[in-house]
């Protein structure tokens, strides 16, 4: 039922339902908690997640229920993303063991706060600490790089990605294309697009967006055309790229 009701986005009902299982005297498990936290964070109630918090302390206690890594993680995001990144740190720290879905959730959690170089800090430490990234950081933290400029680093990820067999990976793919061309790189970008087994319509329009981004105005037009001969839609993103290209197009022909 709590489930049902943060799926259709109905998070106050779903916490109206947590305290009423409560109140009829049954005790939440590990379960339970992280869907609670999830409508927390969806709602921003930081004091209301804080009373979660209490209540799952209190069950460590008295009913011997230690909160399993789900459910320390979902405390994590939920505090993140409430905007009290103090609370995340602090939890995180006090977990005694910290594996890839405890990182994840804190570094995504950093990022979420605009912490860039922060969240950049605390993946060195996880790699530092023997622990090597999934498609899902990696995927999560080239962005950064793109906006940071970061191509060393970008590059990093992208080896930690293919040592750790997931450079396939669309999401990733996606990502290392954008983060190429953030970075200035465009020959790379458009490597990483030529041996992407599968291309979605992110894949294109990163691919278009990114030649106009570095002012490679034929070369965008070149993609476009590809794209709507695969079948694919143009959508408004793409539009927003390729009209410079069009209207420098124009400009030339005129002159």
């Amino acid at each position: 039922m709590l489930r049902g009701l943060v799926d259709v986005g109905k998070f106050t009902e779903a916490i109206n339902f947590y305290h009423l299982m409560i109140e009829q005297g049954l005790t939440p498990d590990n379960y339970a908690y992280p869907i609670v936290l999830k409508a927390c964070y969806c709602l921003h109630a930081l004091e209301e997640g804080r009373r979660v918090q209490e209540m799952i302390l209190y069950n460590e206690v008295h009913d011997n229920i230690t909160p399993n890594v789900y459910v320390l993680c979902a405390m994590i995001d939920m505090f993140a993303k409430c905007g009290s990144l103090r609370d995340a740190q602090r939890l995180f720290e006090r977990m005694p063991i910290r594996d890839l879905v405890s990182w994840t959730a804190m570094i995504r959690g950093t990022l979420w706060n605009g912490e860039w170089l922060q969240a950049l800090s605390l993946f060195r430490r996880m790699r530092s600490e023997g622990l090597y990234p999934d498609s899902v950081i990696v995927a999560t933290l080239l962005p950064v790089c793109g906006r940071l400029e970061a191509l060393q680093l970008g590059m990093a990820l992208q080896g930690c990605a293919m040592r750790s067999g997931f450079e396939s990976d669309l999401y990733a793919s996606n990502a290392l294309i954008d983060m190429y061309f953030k970075c200035g790189d465009p020959r790379h970008a458009h490597q990483i697009f030529c041996h992407m087994v599968y291309r979605d319509p992110v894949s294109w329009t990163t691919l278009i967006s990114g030649y106009s981004q570095n002012n490679l105005y034929q070369e965008s037009l070149e993609v476009h055309l590809k794209m709507i001969n695969m079948g694919f839609k143009t959508n408004a993103f793409v539009l927003t790229s390729v009209v410079p290209a069009w209207v420098r197009q124009s400009r030339a022909y005129v002159i």
